[in-house]
């Protein structure tokens, strides 16, 4: 067990000396009014002198409403004649009767009831006691920390005993989630807890229209994800009047997450558009001259990996051929395949690119840069583009009408026009390059009935109120082939992190935040407090490996999973990217093992693959962030069934091996599992096991009568 510092000993001795198991449900709610009123007027001290009875309260209702609740929904509550069962059994016909017409945290129910409950629930299946280090979390968070808080251990009660407090004192308080789901889901959680104690809860959602947005930030606590609160703000100020305004004051906000949403999604822009600005046509004719360019490229390209050979076929080539094809296509198979095993060879020609000597680039119609970052046209390129659209690049004289003899001044407004369509032109055609070479579809952008929608880089989730600036958007669409929407004009703007500086009180939870505690201080002020698990985690980290070749390392990962699969273990497999998680997903069914994909193509059906990938023999891919916030439950008794499953797996391996003397040695991550497997296989009685090493490896053999079977 942990040993807590003094301090927090102290803090939890006075919340649990607050015994509020007495209180009928009236009562209780009667005692949570009681701070209020005692709050109002107060000093801003009022919070911790009022926060151990304040979260004694909110504990009792949690316990109650979350917990005890429960026995509402099983059927198997009958009674069997005792005065404790009679009190229930009454209970629980009095709340069938109103739940019809009232909602469960209006139903008043006495204390005699929960205890009768508690008594005759001797498993302790209807017990939701908030655990210590719930409350040390949650008062971090209502002194405005950042807290860091393992996956499992609670976060959103914690927040529920900060939202609460604080709305004791008088402040409205936002929570913001990672999505829609987790504020619906949340939110629908803790109403019963929040209603019972006389607070209005409720989530702001996309699809709600503005009179229910209006209704919804008029509660206590208001649960939303980043995006639909910061885009109500801005909405707001768009707004001719403040009785058209939906959002409140922003006075309190905790955020889920904070290491995702403030850190790394910080200055990621909030913008609203207005009336379009220019026509599609353009976008669509500069489209089809650098698609038909490109084509040009790639032919070019196909000769030189032609000339270079394959990297098996024959003498290495000149370093000056790898340059040139390098500039043209990057990701040509064949240089790829020169590059795989030369890595001294690889840098010779990355070199020898970046200076681009005369004469490298001379055939080809543009350059892509050695890093991916940008792409550039080449004399050649400009050429053949413009005599398909028109001159798009000049000088001052030229703008003037070509003529030496005609001043520029004599017609300033033709100068203007024709410089600002050549101008629009040449920054078409590089965005046209941009989208057709460097951004990749389900990678950076999804293509749905909406048209194309961004992805986050961070989390794999797809940014429907986010566009590509600068006339990107439009050529993307046009390379997609959907339809083009002119570049609108910015009518509102502000960063996640310009919006959370809007909040007068702001707190954070998630389960990384150490790295980011400089962050975090530099940037918001916010200190960082770590609230270690009530409970030693039982994960074993393993070694890394190291493969020569990706495909190697791809080839291991799905030797691992299919291994894992057969015993039932559920298996959660982690990507960069939408890409690589579809190339796994690939392989995968080329082995013939049944999964899931979680990515920005899937979001839709986000929380129930995230909640499914705890089954027993689940199997699920995901980019690296997605899903978060949303717990993986895993199946009852799992523990026992993938024991079953891998020991009649060492029978079936140790009955096709010739020879009685046959054995098998299984190394397990820790002495825990090696026992809990050894349980299994003596429980069967097939085999003879030992034990070695520090305890962790098992050797096994079958048993004299079973081997040779």
């Amino acid at each position: 067990m942990r040993r807590r510092h003094p301090p927090e000993r102290s803090l939890l001795s006075r919340i649990r000396g607050h015994d509020c198991s007495s209180h009928s449900d009236t009562e209780l709610r009667a005692g949570f009014q009681s701070l209020r009123d005692r709050a109002s007027g107060a000093s801003g001290a009022a919070g911790e002198s009022l926060l151990p009875e304040c979260f004694a309260i909110v504990d009792e209702a949690i316990d109650r409403r979350l917990g005890v609740w429960r026995i509402f929904d099983d059927p198997s509550h009958s009674g069997s004649g005792t005065e404790d069962d009679r009190a229930v059994v009454t209970a629980i016909a009095e709340v069938s009767s109103q739940r019809s017409h009232r909602r469960p945290g209006d139903i008043m129910l006495p204390a005699g009831f929960y205890r009768a409950a508690r008594d005759t629930d001797a498993e302790g299946r209807f017990r939701f006691r908030a655990t210590g280090e719930q409350l040390l979390a949650a008062a971090h968070l209502f002194r405005g920390r950042v807290v860091q808080m393992d996956a499992g251990e609670g976060k959103t009660v914690a927040i529920a005993f900060a939202a609460a407090l604080h709305a004791v004192l008088g402040r409205r308080v936002h929570v913001v989630t990672a999505n829609d789901y987790l504020a619906e889901r949340d939110a629908a959680l803790l109403e019963p807890v929040y209603r019972s104690l006389g607070l209005a809860a409720g989530a702001v959602l996309g699809h709600m229209e503005d009179g229910e947005r209006r209704q919804v930030y008029r509660r206590d606590i208001v649960y939303g994800a980043m995006r639909e609160l910061g885009f109500d703000h801005l909405r707001d100020h768009l707004k001719s009047s403040a009785r058209e305004m939906v959002q409140r004051e922003l006075d309190v906000a905790i955020v889920d997450e904070a290491d995702h949403a403030l850190i790394d999604e910080a200055f990621t822009p909030l913008i609203i558009s207005g009336n379009p600005m220019g026509g599609t046509r353009m976008p669509v004719r500069v489209d089809r001259a650098v698609a038909e360019m490109i084509g040009w490229q790639r032919e070019l390209a196909a000769a030189l990996a032609a000339e270079a050979g394959a990297p098996d076929g024959g003498p290495v080539p000149a370093t000056r051929l790898l340059a040139t094809l390098l500039l043209a296509e990057p990701d040509n198979p064949v240089l790829q395949g020169w590059f795989a095993a030369r890595l001294r060879l690889r840098r010779q020609v990355l070199a020898l690119a970046e200076d681009q000597p005369a004469g490298l680039s001379a055939d080809l119609y543009y350059v892509v840069h050695p890093g991916g970052r940008f792409v550039t046209l080449t004399d050649r390129g400009r050429g053949g583009l413009e005599r398909r659209l028109g001159s798009f690049h000049g000088d001052a004289a030229d703008d003037a009408g070509g003529s030496p003899g005609r001043s520029a001044v004599s017609r300033p407004g033709a100068f203007s026009r024709r410089a600002a369509r050549r101008y629009s032109l040449e920054n078409q055609v590089s965005q046209a390059l941009t989208a057709h070479l460097l951004l990749k579809r389900d990678v950076d952008y999804l293509v749905d009935d909406e048209g194309v929608v961004l992805i986050d880089p961070h989390t794999g989730r797809p940014k429907p109120d986010s566009i590509y600036q600068h006339g990107l958007q439009p050529a993307v669409e046009a390379r997609e082939g959907v339809p083009v929407r002119p570049h609108a004009e910015t009518l509102a703007q502000i960063s996640v992190a310009g919006y959370v500086s809007q909040y007068r009180g702001l707190a954070g939870i998630t389960g990384t935040a150490v790295t980011a505690a400089d962050e975090f201080r530099r940037k918001y002020g916010l200190e960082v407090a770590v609230v270690p698990p009530a409970r030693a985690s039982g994960r074993v980290g393993l070694p890394p490996r190291v493969y020569l070749t990706r495909e190697d390392k791809l080839a291991a990962v799905v030797d691992e999973v299919a291994a894992r699969h057969r015993t039932g273990q559920p298996v959660l497999v982690g990507t960069r990217t939408v890409e690589q998680s579809e190339e796994l997903a690939c392989l995968l069914d080329q082995r013939g093992v049944p999964h899931r994909v979680l990515n920005a193509v899937t979001t839709h059906a986000e929380a129930a693959i995230v909640r499914a990938a705890g089954a027993f023999g689940a199997v699920t891919v995901a980019t690296h962030m997605a899903g978060r916030g949303t717990d993986i439950l895993l199946d009852a008794g799992l523990d026992d069934r993938i024991a079953r499953n891998c020991v009649a797996e060492i029978g079936r391996i140790l009955e096709d091996v010739d020879g009685a003397m046959a054995a098998v040695k299984v190394n397990c991550p820790s002495r825990e599992q090696a026992g809990f497997l050894l349980a299994h296989l003596h429980r069967s009685g097939r085999f003879y096991t030992e034990q070695t090493g520090d305890g962790c490896a098992v050797r096994i053999s079958l048993c004299a009568g079973e081997a040779g079977g």
